[in-house]
């Protein structure tokens, strides 16, 4: 039997990212392109990679940790957002959250370079600072006061799934409303990271 228009059908779009694959799961009457979506999604995660990687050296938090203490530098949009979440848990966790441990991630080998035990000795043995009693940031604007290497691997992932950036949900919805159709529930998911995003009165 053929469907009918008011049917659903099953999308599930995929990507290459930052070694890993990303995948989206929503349902669609028939007839729905996903092509716009799968393109957002993509220019999403690639805008992620090339602000915050820390396995490319020309990434925007890269040249940010190897800019020289005292000197300000601009960041773009979502690096800035993420900086802002990171410091801010930083400070209510009191530390036990702390974006400033670029250094020691990178000597366990969580990164491109292999674990070096020489590095994680200094690393553990070093005193160590907070993040935020080591920088200045100012809206988009960001100046080291200390040597201090960030990885944002952690606060990226709280961002992701807190929902506050760009979502899978808003994407569909703003190409639902495109294409003229009804609002419906998705799931998203980066490497076995997975969640499930609904609004309130969709069926």
């Amino acid at each position: 039997m053929s469907k009918m228009s008011t049917d659903l059908v099953r999308h599930a779009l995929n990507g290459p990212t930052m070694g890993t694959r990303w995948s989206a799961l929503f349902f669609a009457p028939a007839g729905f392109d996903p092509g716009p979506i799968r393109e957002a999604l993509q220019a999403a995660v690639d805008r992620v990679d090339e602000q915050m990687s820390t396995w490319k050296p020309g990434s925007a938090l890269m040249r940010l940790n190897a800019a020289p203490v005292g000197a300000w530098c601009d960041l773009p949009g979502d690096l800035a957002r993420v900086l802002h979440l990171g410091l801010a848990i930083g400070r209510a966790s009191g530390g036990a959250f702390d974006i400033a441990t670029g250094d020691a991630v990178a000597a366990w080998g969580f990164g491109p370079a292999e674990a070096a035990p020489a590095a994680i000795r200094a690393a553990t043995g070093a005193p160590r600072r907070p993040a935020w009693e080591c920088l200045d940031l100012d809206g988009r604007r960001l100046r080291k006061r200390a040597p201090v290497t960030l990885d944002l691997n952690g606060a990226v992932v709280i961002r992701a799934k807190s929902g506050e950036q760009t979502s899978v949900t808003d994407l569909v919805l703003r190409n639902s409303r495109r294409q003229g159709e009804a609002e419906r529930p998705c799931r998203r998911d980066t490497d076995g990271g997975a969640v499930v995003e609904h609004r309130a009165g969709w069926s």
